[in-house]
This record gives structure tokens, C-alpha cells and sequence, in this order.
């Protein structure tokens, strides 16, 4: 067969207008990408579901043959990233809270639908598009490469020098305002700097800070820093250093000492403690310990 602008195609192939993106008659005629809003979700556990997943109902304007627009709706599936058994990728998209039947965009999720083969009852959502409602987030050419997300809430960054952020602040409604959050939250954060250096942060006094670079580990608390374990160790090669205005030790027994030292023998003598022959404190006496001392 040959064209009218002289191309030759095969015999087995045949030719039809598709200069119109939408219109195409049947149910199998969903031939192109349409764009729409997310309006209405059936979880899985919802009487009205049908597939076992999530099912998401998308309303979809468009233009017809004829010039008209026309409203319709799908009901969509939602496409996978791995599409594996082992290894998949999951997450909601939210839908409209105005009204479904408004010709205006709501503050659902944009998204792109597609239906394999053109089947009408086979859509899925295979993507999004930037919500034109939404403020500019991409920066600009001083940050180089980077990735920037947010999801109900959560931040994530990683910079053009591989730093990498995340930040817990709360979750948010469709309209990004915060949404129910916890009074206690500051916005906790944890960062991957440059450098290999490890900072978790509440944004409120208390932080843990790993730096391989100085080999120390660093922990702040606004308030209180309580450790529970059945045993902790503390070894140092150099020195331990223990600083407050106040220490208080609360056990049956407490010692300290030599490696070699044997409590009941040779303990620390206090000074209220009574000598058994004299009837005298030992502070009287000048027998109470002054020093104690560790081995190195």
C-alpha cells in the first residue's frame, strides 16, 4: 500500500485517523494517556471492590471528536514499580474532599490513566503530574542534583553532595496544612551529612550526633537521659569524666575500687560508721576513706 505522501507500508497493515484523542468509538477504543483527579477510593476491604487492591475512581474531562467536552470516570487499579512477588512498591493516592461533580480541579491527586489494550474495565494509574494548586518545589541550578519528596507530612532530600535528610514533622491534609499532629512533635529529624556524620534531632533540646571524623559520639538531652538494660559497661582507655552538681547511686551494693578489691575486706569507711571497741564514729577516729583511687 502506498501513501499519499509516497511511503509504502505493508499489505497486512492498514491506516486511521487518530488525530482526535478521544472520541474513538467501542469499549475496547482507550487508546491514549488521559489525564484526571483521583475523586473516590475503594480499600480492599470495602464491599464495593472488586479486585482485592486498592481501587481508586478517576474523573477524567476531556475533549470529544466534536469539539464537546465530556466528563468520565474510571475506575482504576494502580501500577506497580517492580511488579515482582518479592520486591513492590506501594502508596495511596488522596482524593478529591470537594465536590466530584465541580468542572474545576480539586485537591485530589492529578494523575495519568492508561487502559491495557484499550479496555475500558482494565485502567490503571501508571503516574502523576505536578497539581497546577500546588506551589513550585523544585529548586533552582545552585542545588545541582538532587531528589526532593514529601509524602502526608514526611520530607525527604538528598543534596548534590550525596547529604541526605528526612524530617517528621506530622502528617498533613490534601491542602499541605498540618493535620492532627501531636503537640510533643518539634519536627524530629534525621540527617546523613557530607562528611559520614550521623545527627538524629527532635528539634527540641535532645539530639544524638555520630561523627566518625572525631570518632565520638555525642548525646544532648533538653531534660532527662535514662538508660534500661539488665547490665551496662563502660570501658575507657584513657579516662571516664563524670560531671553534675549532684550523683546519686541507688544500689545494695556499690563497688569501687581496684580490679583485685574485696568489698567486705577493704571497702570505702564512712564516717558515721561506729567503731564496735571505742563506741566512737569513725570520723572521729580519722579512719574514714578520703581517697579512692582505680587502677589504670
Amino acid at each position: 500500500m502506498r501513501l499519499s505522501d509516497g511511503c509504502v507500508i505493508p499489505s497486512y497493515m492498514g491506516c486511521k485517523d487518530t488525530s482526535h484523542s478521544a472520541g474513538i468509538p467501542g469499549f475496547f477504543g482507550e487508546v491514549t494517556i488521559m489525564v484526571g483527579e483521583v475523586i473516590q477510593i475503594f480499600y480492599p476491604d470495602d464491599k464495593e471492590n472488586v479486585t482485592g487492591d486498592t481501587e481508586y475512581v478517576v474523573s477524567i474531562w476531556r475533549r470529544q471528536s466534536n469539539g464537546l467536552m465530556e466528563r468520565i470516570t474510571f475506575r482504576c487499579s494502580q501500577s506497580d514499580s517492580f511488579g515482582s512477588v518479592a520486591d513492590w512498591f506501594r502508596f495511596s493516592f488522596r482524593a478529591s474532599e470537594s465536590n466530584p461533580q465541580k468542572t474545576t480541579l480539586g485537591n485530589g491527586a492529578t494523575v495519568l490513566v492508561a487502559c491495557i489494550n484499550g479496555d475500558r474495565s482494565n485502567a490503571y494509574i501508571i503516574g502523576a503530574i505536578p497539581q497546577p494548586n500546588r506551589p513550585q518545589v523544585d529548586p533552582d541550578r545552585s542545588e545541582g542534583r538532587y531528589l526532593r519528596g514529601k509524602f502526608n507530612g514526611v520530607t525527604i532530600a538528598i543534596n548534590d553532595d550525596g547529604s541526605f535528610s528526612l524530617e517528621v514533622p506530622g502528617a498533613e491534609d490534601n491542602d499541605g496544612n498540618p493535620d492532627n499532629r501531636d503537640s510533643n512533635n518539634h519536627g524530629s529529624k534525621v540527617t546523613f551529612a557530607k562528611t559520614g556524620d550521623i545527627t538524629v534531632d527532635d528539634n527540641n533540646g535532645d539530639s544524638v550526633i555520630i561523627s566518625p571524623g572525631s570518632k565520638s559520639i555525642t548525646v544532648a538531652s533538653g531534660q532527662t537521659l535514662t538508660e534500661n538494660s539488665d547490665e551496662i559497661n563502660v570501658n575507657a582507655n584513657s579516662s571516664w569524666t563524670l560531671t553534675a552538681p549532684v550523683v546519686n547511686v541507688v544500689s545494695e551494693n556499690v563497688n569501687i575500687g581496684a580490679k583485685n578489691l574485696q568489698p567486705i575486706n577493704n571497702g570505702i569507711v564512712l564516717g558515721q560508721g561506729i567503731d564496735t571497741f571505742s563506741g566512737a564514729t569513725f570520723f572521729e577516729l580519722g579512719d574514714t576513706s578520703l581517697t579512692v583511687k582505680a587502677n589504670d
